[in-house]
């Protein structure tokens, strides 16, 4: 690229490259004119990555860090499910865990290419598991079972009941419902129903007060 501009004017260069500067100086009495060229070169600037991890609870939708570059340029992200990088994961993270990144750009005309090492990008916690059920306390009389259903089992996970007396009621579950059965005892017992933890929700409880007469 060459360059020239008015009298009195020194030229310059923003964008990187090689530039051709022409001069000219007029003479005077006691002076000849000169003319000439010098050769100019601005280099291409480095490039830096910089992250904003990322920390929530599952919600369902993909959660991703913050880049920034300081040429402004845009990186390719790539997610990995382990901390040596060599695990990748389909899009961005989704499923509780941790995860880790790798940052790249490709440069421009003024900026050389960079790239950043695999680094703690993502850490996504499970999700409280919320049980609901169709009522949360009743009276039983013996020897007459009862049932509940659980309305809500936000995990998924494998139910179960226990009972805090089972001489006054036991339980059982099939599928949501629960079957309550008096014993002998008259009294009141604490009937827990529990879900299991699953990948992105952790275990749950909830307690159903049975209370038994003759």
């Amino acid at each position: 690229v060459s360059s020239c501009s008015t009298a009195g004017t020194i030229p310059t260069g923003t964008n990187a490259g090689s530039y051709t500067v022409y001069y000219y100086v007029a003479g005077n009495t006691n002076y000849n004119s000169k003319s000439g060229s010098v050769n100019v070169t601005i280099s291409k600037k480095a490039d830096a990555i910089t992250i904003t991890a990322k920390t929530g609870s599952y919600t369902g939708s993909a959660q991703t860090a913050t880049f920034k570059t300081t040429s402004g340029l845009t990186p390719t992200v790539t997610y990995y499910s382990n901390s040596s990088c060599s695990t990748t994961v389909s899009g961005s993270p989704v499923n509780a865990g941790t995860y880790y990144a790798k940052a790249t750009t490709a440069g421009n005309g003024n900026y050389n290419a960079a790239s950043m090492a695999c680094t703690k990008a993502v850490t996504i916690s499970k999700a409280a598991n919320t049980l609901t059920l169709s009522a949360n306390s009743a009276t039983y009389t013996y020897p007459t079972a009862g049932t509940f259903t659980v309305t809500k089992n936000t995990s998924g996970g494998a139910l179960s009941c226990t009972t805090s007396n089972s001489a006054v009621a036991t339980c059982s579950i099939s599928g949501t419902t629960v079957t309550v059965t008096p014993g002998t005892a008259e009294g009141a017992a604490t009937i827990t129903v529990k879900s299991t933890a699953t990948t992105n929700y952790n275990a749950g409880q909830v307690a159903h007060v049975a209370t038994t007469g003759a």
